[in-house]
């Protein structure tokens, strides 16, 4: 398992905080749902760099850590367009979103492909 953790792509704090803070301060959901655009086209560059990263350390789970990606970005966005149109709680996009999404991929999964042990670490 390659260890580069020195290059490990971070998603933006500031789009976890915008997200954060437009629901905060009562923002209407088309505010919010572009806040939430925002973060989720920085989880994606994320993935994107990330996938390149394993790929030229010779990541052997890279076709299965990919295609969790893949899976992660299709349920984002379809519950982001079902909280858009009212049909989706704000708090269950935001577990997904904070919970599923950012803790338990991008800060355990993510980082032990990277530095193996570090998740233990999170």
């Amino acid at each position: 398992m390659p260890v580069v953790s020195h290059v490990w792509p971070m998603v933006q704090p500031a789009s976890v905080k915008a997200v954060v803070a437009s629901v905060a301060n009562g923002l209407q959901a088309v505010e919010v749902a572009a806040q939430m655009d925002n973060l989720i086209r920085n989880v994606a560059d994320h993935f994107e760099a990330e996938e390149r990263l394993l790929g030229a350390a010779g990541f052997e789970g890279l076709p299965g850590h990919a295609a969790a990606h893949g899976k992660l970005m299709e349920r984002a966005v379809f519950l982001v367009n079902h909280y858009r149109n009212a049909r989706l709680p704000i708090g269950d996009l935001l577990q997904f979103l904070m919970q599923d999404l950012i803790a338990a991929h991008v800060m355990v999964e993510d980082l032990s492909c990277f530095a193996p042990g570090a998740a233990e670490a999170v």
